[in-house]
């Protein structure tokens, strides 16, 4: 009878499944078709891990993965912790600033992509990672940001120092001015991804006009989208 009645009680709050996003529970999860319930620093979560999508229309038609980030955190260099700059800027807000108006600092980005084995890397064409400007007050900024990529990390190595910056040049510059809800696409390198692999990226800005985009929280998380035939 209690196994029962719980059976009723989730299928009362999500019928037939939670909505994208939802909160879920690995060992009975129901989430939407293409999604799975994910781990997240705050909990477990139903969300897009890879999505193939081909249109039938064109002769070029190609097969598109979309992965959701597994951290997107932005940090102080200077005293690193996540929670300060979720604490100061907004639960849900990803900031890259070089001197911060509040606390006279500069906030970089760091986000991790956890990929599976649904694409050939031999196949792969084009790497863009997208990022959505929140529609917070101050979110705009005549530059978007530029994109590093930096050694591996962890979520809580972010509370000790920030990855190191690999290369002397950013892997994609700056997309110039971003506006509140705009998409940011920047074109990354072919060479990041590999079935199973990881991918590890930075973000600083060489403006002190910071942009916000939306962190795990938000309502559109950071996504990397990789193309292939």
């Amino acid at each position: 009878m209690q196994l029962g009645l719980a059976i009723a009680l989730v299928g009362g709050c999500f019928s037939p499944h939670p909505p994208a996003g939802a909160p879920c529970d690995p060992s009975n999860a129901y989430c939407p078709s293409g999604q799975t319930c994910i781990g997240e620093p705050t909990g477990y979560f139903c969300e897009t891990h890879a999505i193939a999508d081909a249109s039938d229309s064109s002769i070029d038609a190609q097969t598109r993965f979309v992965y959701t980030a597994t951290v997107a955190e932005c940090v102080n260099p200077k005293m690193p912790d996540p929670d300060r700059c979720k604490q100061i800027k907004g639960a849900d807000q990803l900031v890259v600033d070089m001197v911060d108006a509040t606390t006279g600092h500069p906030w970089d980005v760091f986000i991790r992509f956890d990929l599976d084995s649904a694409f050939a890397i031999n196949a792969v064409q084009a790497v863009t990672l997208e990022l959505t400007v929140t529609s917070d007050s101050l979110a705009s900024s005549a530059n978007s940001g530029v994109v590093w990529q930096v050694a591996p990390f962890t979520l809580m190595a972010l509370y000790t120092a920030e990855p190191a910056q690999l290369g002397n040049t950013p892997i994609a510059p700056s997309q110039g001015k971003v506006m509140n809800l705009q998409v940011v696409s920047f074109p990354l390198p072919t060479s990041l991804v590999a079935p199973a692999g990881s991918v590890y990226l930075g973000m600083t800005t060489p403006s002190t006009d910071g942009a916000n985009y939306w962190n795990l929280a938000g309502v559109d998380p950071p996504r990397l989208v990789i193309d292939a035939p």
